[in-house]
């Protein structure tokens, strides 16, 4: 017995003692810079899965809770003098809390949606992999959803399945910065050009691509357009080709003048044609033409982020097939009667109410573009109309909205509106462990005057 109440008597001076302080500030001070290093080389999300959100670091804020609470236990009973001690370490612990209920039920997000439409659904930095299917690719249904980490669980390691009855989709590989690159196969149910439009010091090469999904793809480039299009699709104003697969299962062309209503070329598209436009001196090459395409993105590793990386999962199909998906950008696999679709995006959080956007507004630079104000006017489910503007948020039922930034299209029309979401239970304990902090510092600070004073006037 005296033994196990020795154990006790040592295991409590441990926890009490200000080495162990002084081990887990410093532990938290190298997490943190650590979190602050990977966040500046890397990105956000690795630091908050590597660092913040990882065992040490919720491990030393416990142990830092324990120490504290073993010290004031230490102290009893207390005495006036402790005040100043007391109330910095139960702020500190009360801190602690109120950043533990910001995490476990918290929202930091963004909502995106577009001029008169309406939006519930708050994005966020967690990722979800989901398969959605459809008979005619319109109306999807969701077949399979989850919450995903690849950073801390890779596939690699821990098995990520989607059943269905064609087959299995599985995770082979995840890799956090990719770099995209398009390329087309012919063979599916899509059409793909590839082009080499050239004069008057202008040279534009690139691909169309055509899904059943879509009812056109173009290249604006100005005063001239390319358009690969179903059958319904009627020339614009502009000087213009367009591209359609015919009834011979061949892609033909129509070349347009603005100036001229009727169309001046029409043909069968062959690689390596040559074409005049009949628009001063453009020429359009011909670099490949596929009938029967197929689009197919792949991915390479990339040491960093920059603009054009993003994350990738490479994805066993029932296809047999190993195909990329990236990061908001969705993988269709084409059936004979039906469509599925993979996508791996940013997880979506329901707010459990809908803002409409009435209406965004623009304040520009004078004599320059650049936009130094905007603000959404936005209606509440009760009817009721708020402003939102880049110094003016708005507070609805626990959660924040703030202008963030928006959308606009070719023309530097705003269509639509970016707004930062956020909800913070936690946010009152923080407030108080904060002033129970500063409290305390200044009782102590009153506390270090009055001793002096007493020691000024005994001498």
């Amino acid at each position: 017995m005296k033994k196990l109440v020795s154990a006790l008597e040592s295991l409590f001076d441990f926890f009490s003692s200000i080495k162990l302080a002084v081990i887990v500030i410093l532990g938290i001070t190298i997490l943190s810079v650590t979190g602050t290093l990977v966040e500046t080389y890397y990105d956000r999300y690795l630091a908050q899965k590597w660092v913040y959100d990882g065992f040490w670091m919720y491990f030393l804020m416990a142990l830092l809770c324990v120490n504290l609470t073993a010290v004031m236990v230490d102290r009893w009973p207390w005495k006036k003098r402790h005040t100043s001690f007391i109330l910095a370490h139960i702020g500190i612990m009360v801190l602690i809390f109120g950043s533990l209920l910001t995490r476990i039920g918290g929202l930091d997000g963004v909502l995106v949606f577009e001029i008169g439409g309406s939006e519930r659904y708050a994005e966020i930095s967690e990722r979800e992999l989901a398969l959605y299917g459809s008979l005619d690719g319109e109306n999807y249904t969701a077949l399979h959803r989850e919450r995903t980490d690849f950073v801390s669980k890779p596939p690699e390691t821990y098995r990520y399945v989607i059943t269905t009855p064609e087959g299995s989709y599985r995770v082979k590989k995840y890799v956090h910065f990719a770099l995209p690159k398009e390329e087309y196969e012919p063979t599916g149910s899509g059409v793909a050009v590839r082009f080499l439009l050239s004069g008057m010091n202008v040279q534009e090469t690139g691909w169309l691509y055509l899904d059943p999904s879509k009812k056109k793809d173009e290249v604006d480039l100005g005063p001239a357009r390319l358009v690969l299009s179903g059958e319904n699709y009627k020339p614009t104003s502009k000087f213009e080709i367009i591209f359609k697969k015919n009834k011979n299962q061949k892609v033909g062309y129509e070349i347009y003048s603005k100036s001229k209503p009727e169309t001046l070329k029409t043909g069968v598209l062959t690689k390596g044609d040559l074409i005049t436009t009949g628009w001063m001196d453009f020429k359009l090459r011909v670099l490949e033409v596929y009938p029967q395409a197929r689009e197919v993105i792949k991915y390479t590793e990339h040491g960093g982020e920059n603009k054009f990386t993003r994350s990738a999962l490479l994805v066993e199909t029932p296809l047999n097939k190993d195909l990329w998906v990236g990061l908001g950008q969705p993988l269709k696999l084409f059936q004979k009667d039906y469509v599925n679709i993979l996508s791996f995006a940013k997880e979506k959080k329901d707010l459990g109410f809908a803002l409409k956007l009435l209406s965004f507004k623009v304040g520009r630079y004078q004599g320059i573009n650049q936009a130094k104000s905007y603000e959404s006017q936005v209606q509440l489910p009760e009817g009721d109309i708020k402003t939102i503007a880049m110094n003016e948020p708005l507070h609805y039922k626990g959660v924040s909205f703030y202008q963030s930034s928006f959308i606009e299209d070719e023309s530097g029309k705003p269509t639509h509106s970016v707004l930062t979401v956020n909800k913070d239970p936690g946010r009152f304990f923080k407030y108080l462990g904060s002033f129970l902090i500063c409290l305390g510092v200044l009782f102590l600070f009153l506390r270090s005057k009055k001793k002096k004073r007493k020691k000024v006037n005994h001498v």
